[in-house]
């Protein structure tokens, strides 16, 4: 078993991440904006795929 000292230590507040949609593809620039947007008001951490619930409608 490992010691927890070898596990990271995850401090702040994370952004669990949406996947942003337009005409049924994946809008790449919304993405980004969000993220951008994210880093900007000083987020601690992103958090991608599938944690808001919605892979299964993708």
């Amino acid at each position: 078993m490992s010691s927890s000292s070898s596990l990271p230590h995850f401090r702040g507040q994370f952004t669990a991440l949406v996947t942003p949609f337009r005409d049924g593809a994946l809008d790449e620039k919304a993405f980004r904006d969000f993220v951008d947007w994210q880093i900007a008001e000083g987020i601690d951490g992103l958090v991608p795929v599938g944690t808001t619930g919605e892979s299964p409608t993708v």
